[in-house]
């Protein structure tokens, strides 16, 4: 009985060092959900940056009214990188200009070009997104402009590299397409 009351007092009456243990158990939990915090934001504010950037280049290539060439695209790839502050070797850009053939009952590429990052699209990579791709009336055309951004966490750890991969299509808006020339 006595050494009960005694462990008694020394345990549970006794509570000198209580904040100190407290510190040790809760600091790594609070650090981690800090840290967590930290890096699922700065990956959600590099993924709206990324879609962002895509629907401003489709915008822009939508309201040209002349041709454009490699040159054009290389161009707006980096206006990608600066508007995502992406690496040049983390990303690629791709415009493509598609019809609708109620004859043949399909979309034909008229032409495509992308950033040296990446190729022209293959008819296999068109049938890959044709769910992405609205229905249009037969002669119609529109342009699919991709990007495809590697992110790379600020903090690795838990979060691996993501890529973002966002997919818009545009209509030409003062001209009924947009043309391509080869350069």
């Amino acid at each position: 009985m006595f050494f009960k009351n005694r462990l008694k007092r020394f345990f549970v009456e006794d509570q000198s060092g209580v904040i100190l243990v407290e510190l040790i158990v809760m600091l790594p939990a609070m650090l981690f959900a800090f840290y967590m915090g930290f890096a699922f934001f700065d990956a959600y504010q590099a993924k709206v940056a990324s879609e962002r950037a895509a629907y401003t280049l489709g915008d822009l290539i939508s309201r040209e009214t002349g041709t454009v060439d490699s040159a054009y695209i290389d161009g707006m790839g980096e206006i990608f990188t600066y508007l995502t502050d992406a690496d040049q070797d983390d990303y690629w850009f791709r415009v493509t200009s598609l019809t609708w053939s109620d004859e043949d009952e399909g979309h034909t590429i008229d032409w495509s070009d992308a950033t040296t990052n990446n190729s022209a699209m293959t008819q296999s990579e068109l049938n890959s997104i044709l769910e992405s791709i609205p229905l249009m009336a037969d002669g119609d055309t529109i342009m699919v402009v991709e990007t495809n951004e590697t992110y790379t966490p600020i903090l690795s750890g838990m979060i691996g590299n993501q890529i973002f991969k966002n997919i818009n299509i545009v209509r030409a808006r003062f001209v009924p397409a947009v043309l391509y020339e080869d350069s």
